[in-house]
């Protein structure tokens, strides 16, 4: 089992790649929307008096709104890293190697083994060895 982490580790980053390249394109278009209501909470009128050490409902959606813009620009960082880590792990395999990968993982595609046999013109077992070695090679370029 020990032995088997770097995988699992390795075909997880895989199968997350895909979500996260969406993520860059919706947490901005999320952020975007969040400042258009901005600008409507902060040109209400004033909502009723605040309760003593307390705000309003239209403070409580100012902060909520700052709170959540905050948070989906600091995913949006981390989210461009990860992206970025695993653009550059899979930019030194072959195409064939991305291939590989890519259909074993990254596109999930269905019997991707079987269909890259015929693709490639290969065994299975020659396949799934190939699969083996460009996993192995994209982690060391992703971890060291």
């Amino acid at each position: 089992m020990y032995n088997d982490i770097w995988k699992r580790q390795a075909i997880n980053d895989l199968e997350m790649y895909g979500a996260k390249k969406r993520a860059l394109i919706n947490i901005p278009a999320q952020i975007k929307e969040l400042e258009e209501k901005l600008i409507s909470i902060r040109s209400q009128t004033a909502d009723s008096v605040s309760v003593k050490g307390g705000g309003g409902s239209r403070d409580d959606a100012y902060l909520n709104n700052i709170v959540a813009r905050d948070r989906l620009s600091a995913n949006l960082e981390e989210t461009r890293r990860y992206v970025s880590r695993i653009d550059g792990a899979l930019s030194i395999l072959t195409a064939v190697e991305m291939e590989l990968l890519d259909s074993r993982w990254i596109s999930k595609e269905e019997n991707a083994v079987s269909n890259l046999a015929r693709r490639l013109d290969k065994d299975p077992r020659t396949i799934n060895r190939m699969i083996n070695e460009a996993l192995f090679k994209f982690t060391t370029a992703m971890y060291g």
